[in-house]
């Protein structure tokens, strides 16, 4: 990426998966029936051996408040489902009357801040190769 520049931060890593990684999901669904269950069914879960809900949540604020504190007019931020999951929950927890957001495989969520205070504006956007995010 000449000209940009661009930082590798650990803090916006996917979720550890512990036991399940590197398992196809039949597999994990066939070894952990309840806790697919409730992954199926977008409920917290405890995946054994790996990272809390709360252990999550707690890390994608950080990273989110350390992203935060940078001078930038722009920013793209690359990360994985679940941890799209819990900014975005946190991002829009005073007015989603507790619906969870769901995320498409590849999709964009736009996030604008103004005077200090983010706005999720778009979220769940699937782009293909030949459109441009605006």
């Amino acid at each position: 990426m000449r000209g940009i520049k661009h930082v590798v931060d650990p803090g916006f890593r996917e979720r550890q998966f512990g036991h399940w990684e590197g398992r196809s999901w039949q597999e994990i669904q066939k070894r952990y029936p309840s806790e697919f269950a409730r992954w199926e069914r977008y409920e917290p879960v405890v995946i054994p051996g790996g990272e809390t809900p709360d252990e999550l949540e707690a890390r994608a604020i950080k990273a989110w408040h350390q992203l935060l504190s940078h001078s930038f007019t722009c920013a793209a931020v690359v990360s994985h489902g679940a941890f799209n999951l819990v900014l975005l929950s946190h991002l829009m927890s005073e007015w989603q009357d507790g619906q969870r957001p769901r995320q498409q495989h590849g999709c964009v969520n736009e996030i604008q801040i103004t005077n200090g205070v983010p706005r999720v504006v778009r979220m769940n956007l699937m782009v293909s190769t030949e459109e441009k995010v605006k």
